[in-house]
């Protein structure tokens, strides 16, 4: 639940790309589609650990949260690769991950790692 507040947090507030020769930068939710699907996912691992927390299906919801999470990194490098993807952008443009994508990344494998300890750690 942690790592995918991060991803939510990361989508939100700090920058997630920067165009060096325009010198702006662009948060999660307004990269077109790709970390927009990242910000959906980090709601719904929320709300999967959430459940899983709250209901005797730890398991379950945990598998899902496992599931989840991994979609959620594969989205988030998938952001990195196609990072000028629906951008109108300059000629000779240089667009860098912002820290919002590093701290994105780094909350989708916390996420992860959450996802098969509760996994492993429900011995029924």
């Amino acid at each position: 639940m942690l790592g995918a507040a991060f991803v939510a947090f990361a989508g939100l507030v700090p920058p997630w790309q920067r165009f060096e020769l325009a010198a702006v930068s662009a948060r999660g939710y307004e990269v077109p589609l790709v970390a927009q699907i990242v910000l959906a996912l980090a709601a719904l691992v929320v709300i999967g650990a959430a459940l899983g927390l709250a209901t005797r299906y730890r398991r379950r919801f945990g598998l899902a949260t496992l599931s989840g999470s991994l979609f959620m990194t594969g989205w988030v490098a998938a952001s990195h690769v196609e990072r000028a993807a629906g951008l109108p952008v300059m000629p000779h443009e240089t667009i860098a991950m912002g820290p919002g994508w590093y701290l994105a990344l780094a909350g989708a494998v916390v996420a992860a790692l959450g996802g098969v300890l509760a996994v492993v750690g429900d011995r029924r």
